[in-house]
């Protein structure tokens, strides 16, 4: 769950990875978790493919350009709902991962 990401564009979707740009022009590869929808708000939980990076992102649905289809992921500042989210997450997964 980390901060290096904010404002991004999502740039692609293609078989469940998903490429974003990050604030220096980065691009990172993600394979789509889940998509949670939590007092009122979408949210996406995003596994890096980079097998050494272990932090699953988690990052809100800021807009969704319905002329474009473009979608732009904000970051979550709170660390309550970050945490709530997390463990929405957990229990809908947990067959899924080993999560310690």
């Amino acid at each position: 769950m980390s901060e290096k990401f904010e404002n991004e564009e999502l740039l692609e979707e293609d078989d469940g990875i998903i490429t974003l740009e990050d604030e220096n022009g980065e691009t990172v590869d993600f394979e789509f978790g889940d998509m949670i929808d939590y007092k009122g708000n979408s949210y996406a939980v995003l596994i890096p493919l980079d097998e050494e990076d272990t932090d699953i992102i988690i990052m809100k649905v800021e807009t969704e350009d319905d002329d474009t289809g473009e979608t732009v992921l904000g970051p979550i500042e709170d660390e309550v709902l970050l945490n709530e989210i997390f463990e929405i997450f957990k229990k809908n997964h947990a067959d899924e991962f080993n999560f310690e």
